[in-house]
């Protein structure tokens, strides 16, 4: 990990639609991480994921598979690809995911991120979110997100003494159609338009949500 990330304690993973999330970190020494987003056991294996013991021997998809270029407009815009610098510190493709294929999510807020098809799967990649020195990947079935949508949760928390305070930032994609996001943290719920498939949402809940419904 990048010296200083940890002392701002710095929380970063990404949400789908899966209830548990498989999240991957590059800076450092590769890490997976679980967030339990609906109270489950989080020893409990996602069943979105479970296919798989090994997220690096999917077979990488050749294109667009068509259910999710029906999905989701970015996936029907010419591909922008991952650029060199952030492949080389990923390593390898997760669940198929074709960096060549890799749609730039636009939106001004803090980092980039990047969708990424699979086969089967559906991924994001977000780089340096709320100034954090990580590229994170989550993945989750292709079927959930088409229902659910897909975004990253990046949270910071509030530090005593320093100037480090909480925030979460949560950059994401709804399925076509949506209108806005309802987002469920902890019994709160905070209502996001979405802009051309695409809602950030940016407040001070040092917590990643429970779960997301587009509408």
């Amino acid at each position: 990990m990048v010296p200083g990330t940890v002392s701002r304690r710095i929380l970063v993973c990404s949400l789908s639609a899966i209830l548990l999330l498989t999240c991957f970190s590059s800076c450092g020494a590769p890490s997976t991480k679980q967030a339990n987003f609906n109270g489950q056991n989080p020893s409990s294996p996602p069943e979105a994921l479970s296919s798989t013991s090994d997220p690096q021997a999917v077979r990488v998809a050749g294109r667009v598979e068509g259910q999710q270029r029906a999905n989701f407009a970015l996936l029907r815009t010419p591909p922008e690809g991952l650029p060199t610098a952030v492949q080389r510190a990923l390593g390898n493709p997760v669940f198929g995911s074709n960096w060549n294929l890799a749609q730039r999510i636009p939106t001004i807020a803090s980092g980039a991120y990047w969708l990424l098809p699979g086969n089967g799967y559906m991924c994001v990649v977000s780089e340096r979110s709320l100034g954090s020195n990580t590229i994170n990947t989550t993945c989750a079935r292709a079927s959930q997100a088409r229902q659910r949508g897909i975004a990253a949760v990046t949270v910071t928390r509030e530090v005593p003494g320093s100037q480090s305070k909480a925030a979460r930032l949560i950059v994401g994609l709804a399925p076509d159609g949506a209108r806005q996001v309802v987002v469920h943290t902890r019994g709160i719920a905070e209502t996001v338009r979405v802009h051309h498939e695409v809602f950030v949402l940016n407040d001070v809940i040092a917590a990643p949500p429970d779960f997301l419904t587009p509408r």
